[in-house]
């Protein structure tokens, strides 16, 4: 090009100060360097690079941006992809997804759900998740049938760490020759203490002993007591006669 000037196809002429360049000029792909439009222009046409450049799927390698984006979209995958559920093998990421969708619906059909099997039973602590101390606990049967008065010490003790009261069934069985069944609360605040009966406050700065009223017929009977330490037993009695009982508890928070 002169410096007097060139005349384009289309008849504009522009005069050449040495910022277009030569069309010879070398790439240029440092935006720090130096450069003239047509070498800044083919550094450019370098990083785009050809249209026809293989997809680049490794980010540690040196590639063009159309390699760069053609390996983005290998690694996308088609949305026609095939569902790929084994984690062992090398598949598109919709193809991944799929999978995935696909585990979570079962067997793959649409309103099925994911099953689930836990390779470890669930505990009552697991990851830092306490799941035995929730809004109710577990169902613990104190005693199963007795036809006599249970000792304290003979009890069945049942971990109460959570909660603040426990719900008590009592089925009576058999009863004859006016006997009655009563079943008195004890507790205490460590597992394989002696536990001792349990008082609750009264309106006239007096404590009521935490027990059931007198059984005398045979059914189901269900008590809720609040307040309850840590451990707690269910000390049943048998008065006068005959009769069998079994005790069911489930801690909770009211």
């Amino acid at each position: 090009m002169s410096g007097t000037g060139n005349k384009l196809p289309w008849g504009v002429k522009f005069v050449d100060d040495g910022i277009v360049g030569a069309i010879t000029a070398a790439a240029v792909t440092d935006p720090a360097s130096d450069a003239t439009i047509v070498a800044a222009l083919k550094g450019i046409l370098t990083l785009l690079g050809a249209l026809a450049a293989a997809a680049v799927v490794d980010p540690a390698s040196p590639a063009s941006l159309i390699a760069v984006i053609k390996g983005v979209l290998t690694d996308l995958g088609p949305v026609t992809a095939t569902a790929v559920i084994d984690p062992a093998l090398s598949a598109s990421q919709n193809a991944l997804l799929k999978g995935m969708l696909k585990q979570l619906q079962g067997t793959g059909a649409v309103g099925t759900y994911m099953p689930v099997s836990l390779a470890t039973p669930l505990t009552s602590v697991l990851d830092g998740i306490d799941v035995g101390k929730m809004s109710k606990g577990g169902i613990v049967v104190a005693h199963n049938a007795i036809a006599a008065s249970v000792a304290e010490a003979s009890c069945v003790e049942i971990d109460c760490r959570g909660f603040n009261s426990i719900s008590v069934k009592m089925l009576a069985a058999s009863i004859t020759g006016g006997a009655t069944w009563t079943g008195a609360l004890y507790g205490t605040s460590a597992s394989g203490e002696t536990t001792g009966p349990c008082n609750s406050p009264k309106d006239d700065g007096t404590f009521a002993v935490q027990a059931t009223p007198a059984i005398a017929a045979n059914g189901t009977y269900n008590y809720v007591f609040r307040g309850v330490p840590n451990y707690v037993k269910i000390v049943p009695t048998l008065a006068v006669s005959t009769g069998t009982l079994t005790v069911v508890v489930t801690p909770m928070n009211l």
